[in-house]
């Protein structure tokens, strides 16, 4: 089993970038793959979707549909059995990953984590819920409380070799595609949620698909999951 880190990074981020380079090897990674914009703007993705990086508002880099993209991209590059960590580009590793491929391995090939202290109510706009017929009201699918734990997207793992890990990407990637679902504009189809506050884009997506596969979201892998481990909780599910 290869570890594999990625991460996506442009002029703004080349001092954090730099340190995961420097960094990983050390923590227990075998490859560090970095993509960048001129990367991205090569791809076909970017030919086919060229909407998504002009439209008016534009949060990140074409709404962060860039992360299923990538992550799917070093899968390929993979046997069967390795597992790609990916991290944003304004995040570097400061501990041993090991534990974090291991348990990836361990739980069928995914590792997800929780947003501390954040609901899914909070922070994904009604459009979203919608259109992933995410909620409580969809029947015939895993239902998704509104009060449900909201997840990050600054890291995660995933391992080759998984069809429902190959599905999940997939999906994600599609709905990124999705206006409804992925920019910040007003929920159309009806009033947002008491309680809303903002559509967290790419985030609130995965959020929602981690939930309908079942997944957990473990504690946050930074100093934001310190309170759930001073109250004793480690994943959420």
């Amino acid at each position: 089993m290869r570890k594999v880190l990625i991460s996506f990074s442009g002029a703004a981020y080349d001092k954090t970038t730099q340190e995961t380079v420097n960094r990983a090897p050390f923590l227990g990674v075998d490859d560090v793959w970095i993509y960048d914009d001129v990367w991205l703007r090569e791809h076909e993705f970017f030919r086919v979707n060229r909407w998504l990086f002009d439209l008016p508002g534009v949060r990140g880099l074409c709404w962060f549909a860039f992360k299923p993209l990538v992550i799917l991209d070093a899968l390929e590059r993979c046997a069967a059995g390795d597992i790609v960590l990916f991290l944003d580009g304004d995040c570097y590793p400061i501990a041993d990953l090991s534990g974090l491929y291991e348990r990836c391995d361990l739980d069928g090939g995914q590792m997800l984590f929780a947003a501390q202290g954040c609901s899914n109510k909070q922070w994904v706009k009604w459009d979203c819920w919608a259109v992933m017929a995410g909620g409580e009201n969809y029947p015939g699918r895993r239902a998704v409380p509104l009060e449900s734990q909201h997840a990050v997207a600054r890291f995660m793992l995933f391992q080759k070799g998984h069809w429902h890990v190959q599905q999940f990407l997939m999906e994600w990637l599609a709905y990124c595609l999705n206006p409804l679902a992925t920019t910040y504009d007003k929920s159309r189809i009806a009033p947002e949620l008491s309680g809303f506050e903002q559509h967290r884009n790419e985030q609130a997506i995965l959020s929602l698909l981690a939930h309908r596969y079942g997944y957990k979201l473990y504690r946050e892998a930074c100093q934001f999951g310190d309170a759930a481990l001073a109250q004793g909780v480690d994943s959420w599910y």
